[in-house]
């Protein structure tokens, strides 16, 4: 503006041959951005003078915005790679927490949402953004139609937690981190869940403990619509069944996991009135497993005559939610199909369990009450697990061999034919690392 009016006053036909002062206004900004539109100039000293100095002060000026802009470009990205922004999503599920678990659980929130057209799976942990990202893209490449987001914060801060939407979430799993005091991290996350002032109904909320004698005070801290689970005792209570039975963890797999048949809740009110027994034919596809009362009760496998009350919930084992389907007509029973076949009396075991760790003791307390009088279990491990083995038993008779469990001619020294059953348990004095290759 100032050269524009220099121009004016101290020029006369350069002014007007160039539209007078708002001719010259635009010429000035025109130099101001692109320095090159000097090069056809025409006209006295003083009009050249100052429009050579408008070209000059346009460099700077254009360089100074260049760099502002610039910087504060490198600013936000610099903001986003450090996942504190804030998440705009809802009905996402959000996992607190980072362990070996959080792949686990992804891919299976992965493989339960492919029906879903979005799905987005939220993970808050004291991280770097970026490693978690990369850990997880290495180890789930594919992960459909569901979107993972990661946030660095650390759960136990209130203002970390509001990074992550809970208020508009799902569903919130709260994973046990690595580390000594993993059951405290997770039961002080259940308290600052449970003392939250929600806005509308709080998202269904999950959790694990390690030690069986931290799950009062985590269900304590969580009240009452969360549910807290001991890791610890059904991971032994899986193993202690499936090692009495062949084949037994494979329907565990089938049945637990996403890939396959898995369970689902499914309100049919045309089944209200009717017996369980009935509704075990009433379905296409799917098969009735068990009853969810109105209360929360859950019954598996509940009597025949069971009542099907109004709001309750059929656990049914489909392939997917979509695929379940009601019969028209109730499916014809084939008796002449139906056999039992006899069953086997059960007989005095020997059982070998390589190695031992936190569950040892809980495991031989279980495979005792599973076992026929006389039975017998030997421990092969490299220390002598005192607890294990002066834990009271009625059945079992508890024996130790040194084992090196790690070295060939240990474990062959051990008569593995002898045995019936073989148990093995890994050292968790080791952090858990990447799965390697080659024999033993």
């Amino acid at each position: 503006m100032a050269a524009s009016t220099l121009v004016v006053l101290f020029t006369d036909t350069d002014a007007e041959d160039n539209g007078g002062w708002f001719g010259v206004a635009w010429m000035s900004l025109l130099r101001t951005l692109d320095p090159g539109t000097m090069g056809g100039d025409t006209g006295g000293p003083v009009f050249l003078g100052l429009m050579l100095t408008v070209t000059i002060g346009g460099i700077f000026i254009v360089s100074a915005l260049i760099g502002v802009l610039t910087t504060g470009l490198n600013q936000k990205i610099q903001e986003l790679r450090k996942g504190r922004s804030q998440l705009m999503e809802r009905g996402h599920t959000i996992v607190l927490g980072w362990s070996d678990q959080v792949f686990t659980v992804i891919a299976e929130l992965v493989e339960a949402n492919q029906s879903e057209r979005r799905s987005c799976v939220v993970v808050l942990a004291d991280r770097d953004k970026v490693a978690m990202e990369d850990a997880i893209r290495t180890r789930i490449p594919d992960t459909g139609s569901t979107r993972v987001v990661c946030r660095s914060g650390n759960p136990l801060i209130r203002a970390d937690l509001e990074l992550v939407s809970p208020d508009t979430a799902k569903s919130i799993m709260v994973l046990p981190p690595v580390g000594d005091d993993r059951d405290v991290d997770v039961i002080k996350v259940l308290l600052l869940l449970h003392s939250r002032t929600w806005r509308g109904p709080r998202p269904h909320v999950v959790a694990a403990v390690h030690d069986s004698d931290n799950l009062a005070a985590a269900r304590l801290a969580a009240g009452e619509g969360a549910l807290v689970i001991d890791a610890e005792d059904i991971a032994v209570r899986l193993m202690a069944q499936a090692h009495r039975q062949t084949g037994l963890s494979g329907v565990f797999d089938e049945l637990l996991s996403f890939v396959g048949n898995e369970f689902y809740l499914r309100e049919e009110p045309a089944l209200t009135g009717t017996t369980y027994g009935a509704s075990l034919h009433a379905f296409e596809t799917g098969t009735p497993a068990g009853l969810r009362r109105s209360d929360g009760r859950v019954l598996v496998n509940p009597p025949m005559d069971t009542v099907v009350e109004p709001g309750d919930q059929l656990l049914v084992i489909a392939e997917d939610d979509l695929l379940i389907r009601t019969a028209r007509t109730p499916s014809p029973i084939i008796e002449s199909a139906i056999t039992s076949a006899p069953g086997e009396r059960p007989g005095v075991d020997r059982t070998l369990l390589i190695g031992e760790n936190s569950r040892t003791t809980k495991l031989v307390t279980l495979l005792d009450s599973f076992v026929q009088p006389g039975s017998t279990l030997d421990i092969a491990a490299p220390r002598r697990p005192d607890a294990a083995l002066n834990q009271p038993v009625v059945n079992l008779s508890v024996g130790f061999k040194h084992c090196e469990p790690t070295r060939r001619s240990s474990l062959e020294s051990l008569d593995l034919g002898g045995y019936r059953h073989i148990v093995v348990l890994s050292d968790d004095t080791f952090a858990p690392g990447p799965p390697t290759t080659g024999p033993w």
